[in-house]
């Protein structure tokens, strides 16, 4: 199985090595991916968020999914996978534009933007479209810069939506019954 999962992931890298993208692309991802740096795109739009009362528990689900990916993808996942980058085993991918050092499985560019799509999304409806392109583009935007395989970006999404929907499940149930997250509007 895992033989399969590298045989697939090292084809679309090439595939997406043999598209003559323009340099407009790089630039466009460039800036994509340099958003996801951190989380710090989705920690802003969080405390942000936390700031209005009206969109208080949106802005806590989201910060509280950010964190249940740092604690299990960045401080769990990785170090146990311990999987290389593709830049880093494949010197026939370069580099470009980008630094990236640590292990590769989970993405976390991804997973944070997933679960921020999960959450968003669930309040923003109307703008679902816009939430989901983001995070789609966040994750190929690694793999466009080989800093990622295919399936790391799969896992990464797949851990972001689950830790999104936790958070929405956990702001949801507090607001049930009384505690810290229901008397936050209060202030």
């Amino acid at each position: 199985m895992i033989d399969l999962i590298r045989n697939v992931d090292m084809r679309f890298l090439m595939w997406i090595d043999s598209i003559d993208f323009s340099s407009l692309w790089d630039y466009v991802f460039y800036f994509i991916t340099t958003l996801g740096n951190k989380g710090f795109i989705w920690i802003a739009i969080s405390m942000i968020l936390m700031a209005i009362p009206k969109y208080r528990k949106t802005g806590i689900a989201l910060f509280f999914s950010l964190i249940l990916i740092t604690v299990i993808g960045e401080f769990g996942l990785k170090p146990l996978i311990g999987r290389s980058r593709p830049f880093q085993v494949h010197s026939y991918f370069e580099l470009n534009m980008v630094h990236a050092s640590g292990y590769s499985l989970p993405s976390g560019h991804t997973s944070s933007s997933f679960a921020a799509a999960i959450v968003l999304a669930n309040r923003f409806k109307n703008q679902r479209l816009l939430i989901w392109s983001s995070a789609i583009l966040m994750g190929f935007s690694r793999i466009y810069f080989f800093v990622h395989y295919p399936s790391d970006i799969l896992l990464g999404a797949l851990l972001g939506v689950a830790s999104g929907i936790v958070a929405n499940r956990l702001v949801k149930i507090k607001r049930q019954g009384s505690g810290f997250i229901n008397n936050l509007n209060q202030f």
